[in-house]
């Protein structure tokens, strides 16, 4: 039993070693050009303009008087601006960011995560929060059941949209339900750097980012990690994870 499982163990270390190694070499691959997402000064002088907005603030106002409250990390928060071009070859500014907020769960050792996002493509504004289950085991199973909101001239409404678009997006490449924009036939131009898309398999907050999750001190698997957590540390596995996650927030609705 004992040799059983010291030979376990010695498996597990392997594979963990394996998944660092293939990890590590795809960063070294993409060093000299990373995705160029807006920096923690950045995204928090974004908050503020956004703040500024009369839809967003109901949202800021609504998720603030549901508990929740802004994790104030750079880790917590992502964003970028750019250009997107489709088919035909219009072109179209294009900026969005993300926020992570928590709120005290059902015991005082658990935690309930929300994010307040801004999407924009040309003059087309999409403002609202996604709210995860709390006690979900994995990222991908919090976004198939969250709940979601955004706000228009009317004051907010009920949403069953973009935060589950985005998981079909970027488990499939490029495909997904409330599909606003033929994201699969288009590129994206962000920091003088044109991608298209590209959603490889270890994209999608698996084991495959294990290694560079505890790296930057995040499990994926670990109930309560927030949305723009999750992008941060999947999207640091590799170039083309960033992009993906980047076309799909924009190519949503």
């Amino acid at each position: 039993m004992q040799s059983i499982t010291k030979k376990s163990i010695l498996i597990t270390a392997i594979g963990v070693f394996m998944t660092f190694a293939a990890v590590s070499q795809r960063t070294k691959e993409n060093k000299e050009e990373p995705f160029a997402s807006f920096s923690n000064e950045q995204l928090k002088k974004k908050l503020g303009e956004f703040q500024r907005d009369k839809e967003f603030n109901l949202l800021w106002t609504e998720v603030h008087r549901k508990g929740f409250r802004r994790i104030d990390s750079e880790r917590s928060q992502w964003g970028f601006e750019g250009e997107l071009t489709d088919r035909s070859g219009k072109t179209q500014k294009v900026l969005f960011c993300i926020y992570d907020l928590e709120s005290s769960g059902r015991d005082k050792k658990s935690t309930q995560k929300s994010s307040l996002i801004w999407r924009q493509v040309g003059d087309s504004i999409y403002k609202a929060y996604i709210v995860l289950p709390e006690g979900v085991e994995t990222v991908e199973k919090a976004l198939e059941t969250s709940e979601e909101w955004y706000a228009d001239a009317r004051g907010i409404q009920k949403a069953n949209s973009w935060g589950k678009c985005f998981l079909k997006c970027a488990q499939t490449g490029g495909t997904g339900p409330q599909m606003d924009i033929d994201i699969k036939n288009g590129k994206l131009k962000v920091g003088g750097k044109t991608y298209t898309i590209s959603c490889p398999g270890f994209c999608m907050f698996s084991a495959a980012c294990a290694a560079t999750a505890l790296t930057v001190g995040f499990v994926l698997s670990e109930t309560g990690v927030g949305l723009a957590a999750a992008i941060v540390v999947a999207g640091a596995c590799s170039l083309p994870c960033a992009a993906c996650f980047a076309m799909c927030a924009i190519g949503c609705l």
